[in-house]
């Protein structure tokens, strides 16, 4: 068994959504440009004798029962995160950040772990010389890769390589370990080159945030060659990773060969948006950036897009298949203009990004991940 402590450092930010949306009044109340979520317990508490039912038969939203000097009783509140929704009218909404029982943000080891499989794939693609025409196009459109997968990692997921690879949650450091702590509210669209979609609001774990976990690689998974015992044997013959083990050897090289390959793509989309001159610049500077041999660097979470969750341009390298891959799932949403995808057309063409009152700012989900495996 080998273990790593690994630290992770947001580049930018982060949202692993926990799949609750949150409610203007209901769950959040802004507060001095800030945003506060509603401790419903303490309120109902306090202001019991006015849960009544008005003309229409509702009740008052928790939020609106709230005076100004409560706004500075935080007992009334979970935490209390810089940043608001653009739009406070009505019931606007805020999608809600992952976090521990505690209310503190963490990062999934699934998230961490779906983003270095991503990159083994896309290593594994082109060191195997697979082809596009591995996919099923018969199969519902989340097991179309499934072909590749098992070519990549093994029959199934008791046969996968992936098995011996052990992510740990990965936990909030101490400069931010409270409830809410390395959290922040931005705004984000969906832009494409001339265009805005309307805006999402979400909680994010700001830039320049470390969190903390371990990784594991199950070396009893893996016997080497010369290791000719009975064990040892049985393994290979039923899981068949010699080839493959040493991808987990190589995660941090591997990572961020990929990275740097899609950074060099998103450097060329963003110099033709308009608007995307900051990001564009952001782009180039990553891509310059040196990275040692023990970091890993990688996206994460939501808003990293299409091709930083599938085998993505590798499957473009065959347009005439990928147009059928793309007509098949119905992937491509008819322009404003009314015109139909067609065939060698730009794929995507959207992105998310954060806005602020400047314009564009940053995209979502860029991390660096040191690993620092521990001497037995």
């Amino acid at each position: 068994m080998t273990m790593y402590d690994v630290k992770l450092t947001t580049i930018t930010p982060v949202h692993i959504g926990d799949g609750t949306t949150l409610h203007n009044k209901f769950d959040f109340v802004e507060n001095r440009q800030s945003t506060s979520r509603l401790n419903e317990d303490t309120i109902m508490e306090k202001y019991s004798s006015r849960l009544v039912p008005g003309r229409d038969g509702s009740y008052p939203a928790p939020g609106a029962l709230l005076s100004a000097d409560d706004m500075n009783d935080a007992r009334l509140f979970r935490y209390t995160i810089p940043g608001a929704p653009r739009s406070l009218k009505g019931y606007s909404e805020l999608k809600s950040c992952i976090k521990d029982v505690y209310d503190r943000p963490y990062i999934p080891g699934s998230s961490l772990k779906g983003s270095i499989r991503t990159a083994l794939a896309w290593a594994g693609f082109q060191e195997e010389h697979l082809s596009a025409g591995s996919i099923d196009l018969g199969k519902p459109k989340a097991w179309t890769g499934q072909g590749l997968e098992k070519e990549l990692f093994g029959r199934d997921s008791n046969h996968s390589l992936m098995r011996a690879l052990q992510v740990s949650d990965l936990a909030i450091g101490a400069g931010n370990d409270r409830p809410g702590g390395g959290l922040r509210v931005y705004n984000v669209q969906v832009i494409t080159h001339k265009s805005q979609s309307s805006p999402v609001e979400l909680e994010g774990i700001k830039p320049e945030v470390e969190l903390a976990g371990t990784i594991k690689i199950d070396g009893s998974l893996l016997p080497p060659p010369t290791d000719t015992s009975a064990y040892a044997m049985k393994v290979r013959r039923e899981l068949g990773f010699e080839k493959h083990t040493v991808w987990l050897g190589s995660i941090c090289e591997i990572a961020t060969r990929n990275s740097k390959e899609r950074i060099s793509r998103l450097v060329k989309w963003f110099s033709t948006v308009e608007g995307g001159e900051r990001l564009t610049r952001f782009y180039s500077g990553l891509a310059k950036v040196e990275v040692g041999k023990n970091v890993a660097l990688l996206q994460l979470g939501w808003g990293t897009g299409w091709d930083g969750m599938t085998f993505g341009a590798l499957l473009q390298k065959d347009p005439a298949f990928f147009e059928q891959i793309v007509q098949r799932y119905k992937m491509a949403m008819r322009s404003k203009t009314g015109l139909p995808r067609r065939a060698g057309d730009a794929f995507p063409k959207s992105r998310r990004v954060i806005v602020n009152e400047t314009g564009y700012f940053a995209p979502l989900g860029w991390v660096m991940v040191e690993f620092k495996e521990r001497k037995s």
